[in-house]
């Protein structure tokens, strides 16, 4: 991202001599499972208003399934899956046109918390413990983000069991957050929403009581605050897919990417020109936008602005 306008030059003048990627626009592989598959029903994507279904043939065992790449004004989406009892789960990510011909894992798991059962699955696997892999990312967050949000429903948000899953749920979910593949700077895992919510619900309680603050442990108001303006910024962000979108000659893709990046830089910087957002300045994104210009012109593509 420090360098995005030049890499934008380099990558794109090379490979726009070429001809265009034989593979673009094959689409994202998913790669799935559920435990327990048996209560497993149909695996989809929310996106543009509208659920489309990707199989009903779900395992315990990683199984594959390819998604087209949806627009990039209306991302991230939803991919869900539905179970016999009629609930759903739901993980965003970025299905976008720079992460085609590129596997993302998502595991689903079935977890129902009850009064019973709420303390058993918070000591077991809110430990606040950073995750090993993929897989066990999706455990944590199933299990803490589900207690989580049984207890916030509850009444209990507040109470020590709380702060622990909400914590580990956290944790999981920035391990996915800031994974990149490639050369992308950016990951197509997003944050979920409930838990932005809990965060932000935490955040307002933790400044109303300052000088309590050791009480939210293992929470820490700094870990909150650098998630929701990673969250706040993430539209910014997308200005990382630019240069792989140029090298495929997704120039209409490349041109939104940066357009949604600069709209939110200038909301973010306040009108100051000068004010860096996540490496990126309004100088770059305006260079971008003419050197996305100067190629639409060269190989004659209509840019829709």
């Amino acid at each position: 991202m420090r360098s995005l306008a030049l890499l934008l030059r380099v990558s794109a003048c090379i490979s726009l001599l070429s001809s265009v990627a034989a593979n673009a626009g094959s689409g994202i592989t998913i790669q799935y499972s559920a435990k327990p598959a048996v209560d497993a029903v149909q695996i989809g994507v929310n996106r543009d208003f509208g659920s489309e279904p990707i199989s009903t043939d779900i395992s315990e065992d990683l199984k594959t399934s390819d998604v087209s790449s949806g627009d990039i004004a209306s991302q991230p989406s939803a991919v869900f899956i539905k179970w016999k009892d009629n609930t759903i789960s739901s993980f965003p990510l970025f299905l976008v046109a720079a992460f085609e011909n590129q596997k993302v894992e998502i595991d689903f798991s079935h977890v129902a918390v009850n009064e019973g059962n709420v303390a058993g699955v918070v000591g077991a696997a809110c430990t606040s413990s950073y995750p090993a892999s993929t897989e066990q990312a999706f455990q944590i967050m199933s299990s803490c983000g589900a207690a989580t949000r049984w207890m916030r429903n509850t009444g209990r948000q507040f109470s020590d069991l709380a702060m622990r899953s909400l914590n580990s749920w956290l944790i999981a979910n920035r391990f996915l957050y800031v994974k990149k593949t490639g050369q992308i700077q950016f990951s197509p895992y997003g944050l979920e929403p409930d838990l932005i919510d809990a965060l932000k619900e935490m955040a307002d309680k933790m400044d109303e009581n300052r000088p309590r603050s050791k009480e939210f442990s293992p929470l820490t108001r700094s870990a909150i605050e650098k998630t929701l303006k990673d969250h706040d910024e993430e539209a910014v962000r997308m200005a990382a897919f630019v240069p792989a979108l140029v090298k495929d000659k997704r120039l209409q893709e490349a041109f939104w990417a940066n357009q949604i990046a600069l709209d939110a830089y200038q909301k973010i910087s306040g009108g100051d020109p000068s004010k860096v957002v996540v490496s990126v300045t309004n100088g770059v994104l305006n260079d971008n936008a003419k050197y996305i210009d100067t190629l639409a012109a060269q190989y004659k593509v209509n840019i829709d602005k």
